[in-house]
């Protein structure tokens, strides 16, 4: 990633970040049949850290609010996770994996639902929702796409 273009989105972040227990990212990476990668960051540093690592082409989302939820397990947030897939036909379900801060996520139908939840611990960190739009609004959210080595935004598709 060229400097300036870091540096501008660096300087979105930050504030965003400020304001934020944290931020779930979201890569829709580029040619991999729809492929994704999901991340947690906690500080800013964790972020910077993380951003060469996203792949040219791919579309990147910083989220900042609710869309996703981090919340440790209970029957409540079960019942919420079970709404959401009844609602929408599938949910978004994951935890922590060992390359922290890197997310195992799943898409889950309300039939596979039952199965993966009684797998869970209570008070293990679940992350959870509908897949989130890759809107910008700059208040919750912001996204991008990497350059490639030569600093050239190039779109793939997703």
């Amino acid at each position: 990633m060229t400097n300036n273009i870091r540096d501008r989105l660096i300087e979105r972040l930050t504030p965003l970040m400020a304001s934020a227990d944290g931020v779930i990212i979201l890569e829709r990476v580029a040619r991999a049949a729809g492929a994704t990668r999901w991340f947690y960051c906690r500080s800013m540093a964790e972020v910077e850290e993380l951003l060469p690592s996203f792949r040219w082409g791919s579309r990147v989302g910083f989220f900042f609010d609710n869309r996703i939820r981090r919340q440790p397990f209970s029957e409540e947030v079960g019942e919420q996770i079970t709404d959401i897939a009844t609602v929408t036909g599938e949910v978004l379900l994951g935890r922590e994996g060992p390359a922290e801060p890197e997310l195992e996520m799943d898409f889950l139908s309300p039939d596979e639902l039952p199965e993966r939840l009684a797998g869970l611990r209570v008070d293990e960190v679940v992350y959870y929702g509908a897949f989130p739009a890759m809107d910008e609004d700059g208040v919750s959210a912001v996204s991008y796409t990497p350059p490639d080595d030569d600093g050239i935004v190039r779109p793939q598709p997703v």
